[in-house]
């Protein structure tokens, strides 16, 4: 067997570059005769794009929802510069929710104590009954 040699042009193809907006194989379609494809998914490289395109997406919100964010305290600070607290001993709080919806999330938040409390009352109860009757 004889090695290729590159001077007798065997050894010398090299692969037609492909272009992305022609034909798979770097021809154009129409000197081909093949027909264009009819969906996309068939580019190679489809899925890595559509994963990309969801990630830039995913990334937009997420900046759209931070610029939100970034104005509505800036809002806040603005309020708490226009009213200095000076007067006030301590440390002053300031919460953002409203009244009611303060007192309903402390409520709620007694209610679960309580609860705790009262269960772990019932089994200390029961824990002094059973030590004291064996």
């Amino acid at each position: 067997m004889e090695p290729e040699n590159e001077a007798d042009g065997k050894g010398d193809q090299r692969p037609v570059q492909q272009n992305m907006f022609d034909g798979s194989n770097g021809l154009n379609q129409a000197d081909t005769g093949q027909k264009p494809m009819q969906s996309p998914s068939h580019v190679p490289g489809t899925q890595s794009i559509e994963r990309l395109r969801n990630r830039i997406e995913l990334t937009v919100k997420e900046l759209t929802r931070l610029r939100s964010e970034n104005a509505s305290l800036q809002k806040q600070l603005q309020e708490v510069k226009a009213h200095p607290l000076d007067s006030l001993d301590g440390t002053p709080v300031i919460f953002t929710e409203s009244p009611a919806a303060l007192r309903a999330k402390v409520e709620g938040f007694i209610g679960a104590i309580d609860r705790y409390v009262q269960a772990s009352a019932k089994e200390d109860g029961a824990s002094v009954l059973n030590d004291s009757g064996t």
